[in-house]
């Protein structure tokens, strides 16, 4: 096999690796770079799609480079080559590699197709320009296949690569689908292949807002060179050449940066703050207090992730990232019980607008923004911000849900059911769709379709326990009275500190069984929590007419009126 001489970059054509040789690189521009992504970027198309890059020609067998994560894990994929033309593959046919989120694919086809030039990783640094190619999953909105390359910079590039091979980190926007496409340099040569998006985990923390997008500003891609030794120790017959074998010294600032931003994608939040901590002596201690002011978000502790952001701001006031993530901290700072809802809303959607104002062109910033005015009040402003967002994100399941949700409040029920129905066609796993689409159908008498929906939210979800609270109001409603307290009490377990629904609907029962002393310390322990619950105009919008009924008799109970009008 060929070996690659230390600093050479490699084009792969035909069957050999090709030296290529030495000679003065100069940057292309990024409409450069953007021609030759495109002609060495394919769609992997499947239930869950994903992308790749053509790394080699031998005859009329071309070899496919992608993420081990987009396949595998169904018995047929197709590879959608820039022509548009269709080529299948099947599931035995993929070779994945050991111990790294990596596989190869091979395709025959008699047409001629571009295939990519290999870079250097090791020779790639924080702050240089990098580029990110793939194809976002088609949605009910894009049934086109759009493709898509978007520039950004290198962040860190970990001397040694992480679990499954992640060692780059770059701050290109991603979408769902792009894993397994290429990374590319100034010059257009592949020096990564992408893996993971850059959006936090909402799974990690049940108290992060569903609806809104946090991006962590740490995609993860698996170096070049990691791939090129995988296949030199697999001993496979593939031409390619071994990179160099003497790594560069080790860059700490770099190492512990990757490692945090694996941590802060993975939900580890604790290992993240500690691997920021240690980069805040850098250059680069604006990004490391960003992350940190995540991950102190994951956890809950807003106070501390408000101190980090304010910080990172202060020394970097033109990252759009930043506000957009010191926005998304106040509104869910503003969704905890007793607090003041207008004013923490307010302040998001000034940093959601600062975001704008820097980048107007990301549509998850104008969700969220569309998210913030929704909970001061202004509607109208809420839907025209969703539809900004779509206008820019035609696949943005979330903004069809948000607009579904204020569309219902506007009495638009059937553009509600629209949107939601969108939603759910791009994301059939969207649980928080689900649940909404279950109480517009509740209030409209559908409870059957509204269990249906419930069912499907706690499947996707199962540790919500807003949706049992919903659901026990259907099963009460529907003279299932065992399993709507059996929901409620689920729901407590879940989130305590958000289950006053769930005590007062319980007190309400345990009334209509005669144990008043019972319902009594249940509506004391709902007041506690959130005020909202024992508000009857509240109720009346939330409630069927049997549970509204049981429900008001607890609250005008003579020992209740005392206890309600306590502080």
């Amino acid at each position: 096999m060929m070996k690659l001489a230390p600093g050479l970059p490699v084009v792969l054509v035909g069957v050999a690796a090709v030296i290529a040789q030495p000679q003065i690189s100069h940057a292309l521009s990024a409409a450069e770079v953007a021609k030759v992504a495109r002609n060495i970027t394919v769609r992997v198309d499947s239930q869950a799609p994903g992308s790749g890059v053509i790394i080699k020609q031998d005859g009329d067998t071309y070899t496919v480079l992608t993420a081990a994560h987009v396949v595998g894990s169904e018995d047929t994929y197709e590879v959608v080559t820039p022509d548009r033309a269709r080529h299948p593959i099947t599931n035995t046919t993929i070779q994945q590699l050991s111990n790294v989120d990596l596989a190869l694919i091979q395709f025959s086809s008699s047409q001629s197709y571009q295939v990519a030039e290999v870079g250097n990783a090791q020779q790639i640094s924080a702050g240089m320009p990098c580029y990110v190619a793939g194809f976002p999953g088609k949605t009910a909105a894009i049934n086109e296949v759009v493709y898509n390359f978007t520039a950004g910079q290198i962040t860190a590039n970990a001397a040694r690569p992480l679990r499954d091979g992640y060692g780059l980190v770059y701050s290109n926007a991603t979408l769902p689908g792009m894993s397994g496409g290429a990374v590319l340099d100034s010059q257009g040569q592949l020096i990564g292949i992408h893996g993971r998006a850059d959006t936090t985990p909402q799974a990690q923390n049940p108290n992060l807002n569903p609806d809104i997008y946090v991006k962590t500003g740490f995609n993860l891609g698996i170096p070049i060179n990691t791939f090129l030794q995988k296949a030199e120790d697999a001993k496979l017959e593939l031409g390619f050449a071994t990179p160099p074998s003497k790594l560069a010294p080790p860059a700490l600032v770099d190492q512990a940066l990757v490692e945090a931003g694996q941590a802060l994608g993975q939900g580890e939040s604790s290992k993240a703050v500690s691997k920021f901590n240690q980069v805040l002596g850098s250059d680069r201690k604006a990004v490391a207090l960003h992350g940190r002011g995540l991950a102190h978000y994951q956890r809950g502790n807003y106070a501390e992730a408000l101190a980090d952001l304010n910080h990172a701001i202060a020394i970097d006031p033109y990252n759009a990232l930043f506000f957009n993530s010191r926005g998304a901290v106040y509104l869910a700072q503003a969704l905890r019980p007793n607090q003041n809802l207008h004013s923490s809303a307010s302040r998001a959607v000034r940093d959601f607008s600062e975001a704008l104002k820097l980048n107007p062109q990301d549509g998850n910033a104008y969700n969220n923004r569309g998210l913030a005015h929704f909970y001061t009040g202004a509607r109208a402003y809420a839907i025209d911000d969703f539809n900004q967002a779509l206008r820019l994100e035609p696949g943005l399941a979330k903004a069809y849900k948000n607009r579904g949700f204020t569309r219902w409040l506007e009495q638009d029920i059937r553009g509600a059911i629209m949107d939601l129905k969108q939603a759910l066609t791009i994301d059939p796993t969207y649980a928080q769709a689900y649940q909404t689409r279950g109480r517009l159908q509740f209030r409209q008498g559908e409870v059957a379709q509204a269990l249906a929906d419930y069912d499907q939210a706690i499947q996707f979800k199962p540790k919500e326990g807003e949706t049992y609270i919903y659901r026990g109001i259907a099963r009460y409603e529907n003279s299932e009275v065992p399993g709507a307290i059996q929901d409620w009490q689920t729901a407590i377990k879940a989130d305590p500190e958000e289950s006053a629904g769930a005590h007062l609907l319980i007190g309400a029962t345990l009334l209509t069984q005669g144990r008043e002393n019972e319902a009594l310390q249940k509506l004391k322990t709902a007041r506690q929590l959130e005020r909202t619950w024992t508000n009857k105009g509240f109720l009346s919008q939330m409630l069927g007419k049997r549970l509204l009924k049981d429900a008001t008799a607890l609250l005008e109970h003579p020992k209740a009126q005392a206890l309600l009008k306590s502080r």
